[in-house]
């Protein structure tokens, strides 16, 4: 990883793996909580999506580029997850978590500004 955004993007990465498996490791763990089919469904996605940042950590720490498509993948994910957690954290009073889904969408969003210029990534220019 040679520029700052990289190193910014690949911890951003790896604390949103920890942080989706372990909310929903947790969720799962609740005796409380009763699990439907579409509950289910969701929290599969939401660990595909920790999956996949994990995924996406691995080839930026590797440099892989030939799998560079995957890391965009997994970035789309998280922004797309964020969007939906923003609505759940307000509906739920959930304030706290507002912030953190707020913070991803804005670290998404500066990450796609500065990683691309004439369609090359930030690796790419040289």
């Amino acid at each position: 990883m040679k520029s700052w955004i990289e190193k910014i993007l690949a911890a951003f990465l790896l604390i949103n793996f920890v942080g989706i498996c372990g909310f929903w490791t947790f969720f799962l763990f609740k005796p409380s909580e009763l699990i439907t089919l579409e509950l289910l469904t969701h929290i599969l996605s939401e660990y595909a999506t920790g999956i996949f940042a994990l995924v996406s950590f691995v080839i930026m720490a590797k440099r892989v580029k030939a799998f560079k498509a995957i890391l965009y993948f997994s970035v789309g994910m998280l922004f797309y997850a964020s969007l939906q957690a923003t609505g759940w954290a307000v509906s739920t009073n959930m304030y706290p978590l507002l912030v953190l889904m707020v913070l991803n969408i804005v670290l998404i969003g500066i990450y796609m500004l500065f990683s691309t210029s004439n369609g090359k990534t930030a690796s790419n220019r040289r």
